[in-house]
């Protein structure tokens, strides 16, 4: 599915929350060497290890995909990647090492790479699944945002007669129920008072299941198929933003 994302070079992410176990991040790194081994060129490692603790790391690969897992969660995301590189008689130049793509393609690539890496934990097949979730990062000149979140910012700001230059909205709402589960999202958009940067848009898209059950690698890959569409349906909706226009809601 094509979408807004798309047009505005949205960057995705993609999690499972599982039940608490705490697992030592070395053993869990033991587990991923298949993950490690593949961001490797002739013995040079082509990833950082970050944010690393007893219970808790992140995976950044040069490639942009950037691995993580704690006591109850494993996530993936894309992020681009840049390298500062010397030059002989001149001004530093910089190599971008990850590879632009369009979000609805990246979108499907980083929930592979989170299956693959769940399937890998240890004890994987005695955790009950929670929750998943998928996110959108999109950084945006205000001229350039799709019309409903223009809308939404209009009617966060209506009480004041709109915002300052500089804002931080985060809302969090229930967008869908049923006898399974609860669809919320987290729309969260902030907004510098400095002029030359760009505004950050993120949705995080998440889906809880109220009677968590064990899974396999199927299980993981269709509950993650549908999350992705709904989640896209609503990162649509909310692009439309038919639900931010007040006038029509009054008629109605």
């Amino acid at each position: 599915m094509s979408s807004w994302c798309d047009k505005l070079a949205s960057v995705p992410s993609a999690g499972f929350k599982f039940d608490q176990r705490y697992t030592p991040v070395d053993r869990i790194l033991e587990c991923w060497h298949s993950i490690t081994e593949r961001h490797s060129v002739d013995g040079d490692a082509k990833f950082n290890l970050t944010k690393v603790d007893d219970f808790n790391f992140e995976i950044n690969s040069e490639s942009g995909f950037k691995y993580g897992a704690d006591a109850t969660r494993v996530h993936v995301g894309f992020n681009h990647r840049l390298k500062i590189r010397n030059v002989s008689g001149g001004a530093p130049t910089v190599e971008m090492l990850s590879t632009a793509q369009p979000f609805s393609k990246l979108l499907p690539e980083v929930i592979n790479r989170l299956i693959e890496a769940s399937m890998l934990l240890p004890d994987i097949r005695t955790r009950k699944l929670h929750r998943v979730g998928i996110t959108t990062v999109t950084p945006v000149d205000r001229v350039d945002l799709p019309p409903g979140i223009a809308r939404f910012i209009e009617h966060v700001g209506r009480p004041w007669n709109g915002l300052a230059d500089g804002f931080s909205i985060q809302l969090t709402a229930v967008v869908g129920d049923t006898k399974v589960w609860t669809d919320r999202c987290i729309h969260t958009l902030l907004k510098s008072e400095k002029p030359d940067e760009v505004m950050t848009v993120m949705f995080d898209f998440q889906r809880h299941f109220k009677d968590p059950k064990l899974t396999d690698r199927n299980d993981l890959n269709d509950l993650a198929e549908r999350v992705q569409r709904d989640a896209l349906t609503y990162f649509e909706a909310l692009a439309e933003g038919s639900m931010f226009d007040v006038t029509a809601l009054e008629i109605a």
